[in-house]
């Protein structure tokens, strides 16, 4: 019954997908998935039963039956889908989805994040590898234990190694570099430059001997103009600092966003905050590029479901002011289309925790730390419109007007 259900997802899923970021709500009746991403009009999912190994849909069809187990999220480079995998001999190996089959194309660890049209291949997690041909031959662009000839007296070099990378733009790549003999800790952060082939450590993302400071490990995505991130503080000694926020090309912070996920911050016995975003069920791509992400999210029943959220850097800041009492403008919004007005218009019921009746409004807002709390959920009402601030009216005036005007 279970698949019955899921595969009769997918009969919607093929004939909305041109639309699916819009749709915004996934109801997944199963929680047998690990991943579920749209490539532009692909749909491909990860699906694991038990804990017997995984299979691979796409567009509903299974595309592999040989016991491979998924190790890594797919990667969209090129137009075509890459899944870094373990056979049924624990090799590692990269495979590429190719007219609805896997091939077995080379060994190693591929990675690609952010804005790229390039693949990143990290062999033994310290040598950078840019795969630029057909052949999948690999160019060594970094070797680590060279280049930064870093030394320590107390622990073994073999342990130092990537924990993070993502490309800003075509030539810029940052990554974490860290000591992973047990748990990590003395983080660096780096960012190279491909078609100079230079090495830049940034020195304002400090970390001290086990915790960082100021210390983002995450990542998510990066806006079109290539000039804005999306990414998470992950640990910090202040708590102010923890959560979603905007960097710049640079990776400093700019503008910190409506929190989600906050129900997971704890404060570590050494004195720090450790904070996990949110989950992540898959990303999605039009036109070849990101342009936004599955998040794991639940109704105000605690049926689990995944909502896919995308990016707008506009749309972000606009949610602050709306959630803050602070009046839109009409310039704000004029590029707005009918998905970024109704989730503003929504937000300014949500953030007085209204009652919704749409499935999809509670699993969206639920997705925030103001509305997701067992405590919100228990006391949601319909009635909060006496509750609107004078910001609020005005907005919502505002926005009901633009809705009007604009087809999609």
């Amino acid at each position: 019954m279970r698949l019955l259900v899921f595969f009769s997802f997918f009969s919607f899923f093929q004939f909305a997908n041109s639309q699916i970021i819009d749709t915004l709500y996934l109801k997944i009746y199963s929680s047998d998935f690990d991943y579920i991403g749209l490539f532009d009009k692909d749909i491909l999912v990860d699906m694991h039963f038990g804990y017997n190994g995984r299979k691979i849909f796409l567009n509903s069809l299974p595309i592999d039956s040989s016991g491979m187990k998924i190790y890594a999220f797919p990667k969209y480079l090129k137009g075509e889908i890459y899944i870094y995998s373990i056979d049924t001999n624990s090799n590692q190996f990269v495979y590429h989805l190719k007219n609805d089959r896997l091939i077995k194309n080379c060994k190693g660890e591929i990675s690609q994040d952010g804005f790229s049209n390039n693949l990143i291949s990290v062999e033994k997690f310290n040598k950078i590898y840019l795969i630029n041909n057909s052949n999948f031959i690999g160019e060594l662009l970094l070797d680590l234990s060279e280049k930064l000839k870093l030394k320590w007296k107390w622990i073994d070099d073999n342990s130092m190694i990537i924990t993070d990378e993502f490309w800003l733009n075509e030539d810029i790549l940052f990554f974490n570099y860290a000591s992973c003999s047990v748990s990590c800790f003395d983080f660096t952060h780096y960012l190279f430059n491909k078609s100079e082939l230079t090495l830049k450590e940034i020195k304002y993302l400090k970390s001290g001997q086990h915790f960082t400071k100021d210390e983002f490990t995450l990542l998510e995505l990066v806006d079109s103009t290539h000039k804005s991130v999306l990414g998470f503080i992950s640990h910090s000694n202040d708590s102010n600092y923890i959560g979603r926020w905007l960097f710049n090309d640079t990776l400093k912070r700019k503008t910190k966003l409506l929190s989600m996920n906050h129900a997971y911050m704890v404060k570590a016995p050494e004195g720090h905050f450790d904070y996990s975003p949110p989950g992540i069920a898959g990303y999605n791509f039009q036109n070849k590029q990101p342009a936004g992400i599955n998040y794991r999210s639940s109704m105000d029943n605690n049926f689990n479901v995944i909502v896919p959220y995308k990016f707008n850097v506009q749309q972000e800041i606009a949610m602050l002011k709306v959630f803050y009492d602070t009046l839109l403008t009409q310039q704000e919004i004029a590029g707005f289309g009918k998905y970024e007005l109704s989730v503003l218009r929504n937000l300014i019921f949500a953030k007085h925790n209204y009652k919704f009746d749409s499935e999809f409004w509670q699993a969206y807002f639920n997705l925030f730390e103001f509305y997701r709390s067992d405590e919100s959920r228990k006391s949601r009402t319909k009635d909060v419109e006496k509750k609107f601030s004078s910001a609020d009216r005005k907005n919502m005036e505002m926005i009901k007007k633009r809705e009007k005007n604009v087809k999609i």
